[in-house]
């Protein structure tokens, strides 16, 4: 059975594209950044004026500006210093957006594409929560509608064979997996970085006598997320472990030391400020893994679905 027709048009474009090494697309986001630091522009379009002449195709032009918005973040990270509030003026480089203004006409940017394939992702959450952290909004993983892949893998109506249909969903549903996995990897350096932050200025509060015990329920004090606080305070004994800060018998004795009088922590002291942002970054991360597992089952589903249907 052919499955020609079953393949989207964008797809098709992508095979159709001119090699080029991600190396040239990292250059390209990291201009795109650099514009949008010094000209005023927003993300956008700094990446639209970047790529308007290099006639990529559509994954190529997504993945500048997942450079763009990357270096971007870093950027604002570093220059925010310990308050780590980082926020795009304009918002992060939106691939939707792009596309369409690469597709008006008037610029030969890119194979000619319907830009409405890319203006509604097909990527969601849908077992994590209902709001985004910064971090995740930041990578451009938006909210969306995972359960209208399930309902179409049942329910037939884009084409006459439904096989058709659920060769779609496998082929959207792997690019959007990859699209994950590469904001995953991205969000996992950010995450190494708040980490080392947070634990550095732990050190310094232990040194001067402040026991774990006390970081601890001072930083509970900053997010109703259990599982975060915890994360977090693994994060912080096994750096005072590997470097020989503190025993192992060490850091047991001082988180069961905590000092009796309740004191209402400053939310500007370094150890808070690292901490919230650790908390920020490492929600979005966790975020964007349960991301790819929900796509994980539902290529699951299409896969078995085709199976049937074959």
């Amino acid at each position: 059975m052919s499955t020609q027709g079953a393949v989207p048009l964008a797809f098709l474009q992508q095979q159709k594209a001119r090699p080029i090494d991600p190396e040239e697309l990292e250059m390209m986001g990291k201009r795109a950044a650099a514009l949008y630091r010094d000209s005023g522009l927003d993300l956008s379009n700094a990446v639209v004026e970047i790529v308007k002449e290099a006639r990529l195709a559509p994954e190529q032009v997504k993945r500048v500006c997942e450079f763009a918005n990357t270096t971007a973040y870093l950027d604002e990270f570093e220059k925010a210093g310990s308050v780590r509030n980082v926020t795009f003026e304009g918002g992060p480089a939106d691939p939707g957006r792009i596309l369409r203004d690469l597709n008006d006409g008037s610029s030969p940017a890119i194979q000619h594409v319907e830009s409405s394939d890319y203006a509604t992702p097909v990527g969601s959450y849908k077992t994590a929560g209902k709001s985004m952290s910064k971090i995740a909004a930041a990578f451009g993983v938006p909210e969306g509608s995972m359960e209208k892949t399930a309902e179409a893998v049942n329910h037939h109506s884009l084409h006459a064979n439904p096989v058709e249909d659920v060769y779609d969903l496998k082929l959207a549903l792997e690019a959007t997996r990859q699209d994950l996995l590469s904001k995953l990897a991205t969000s996992g350096v950010i995450y190494g970085d708040v980490s080392n932050d947070l634990c550095s200025a732990v050190v310094e509060e232990v040194r001067s006598g402040t026991s774990l015990g006390d970081v601890a329920r001072a930083c509970a004090s900053f997010t109703d997320d259990v599982p975060l606080h915890k994360q977090a305070m693994v994060v912080i004994g096994e750096y005072l472990r590997d470097t020989k800060v503190m025993s192992p018998g060490a850091l047991g004795d001082s988180l069961r030391k905590v000092a009796s009088a309740g004191v209402i922590p400053d939310p500007k002291h370094p150890v808070i400020e690292r901490f919230v942002a650790f908390t920020k970054v490492a929600d979005g991360h966790r975020r964007l893994q349960m991301g790819v597992n929900v796509v994980d089952e539902e290529l699951s589903k299409v896969n078995q679905k085709l199976k049937e249907l074959l």
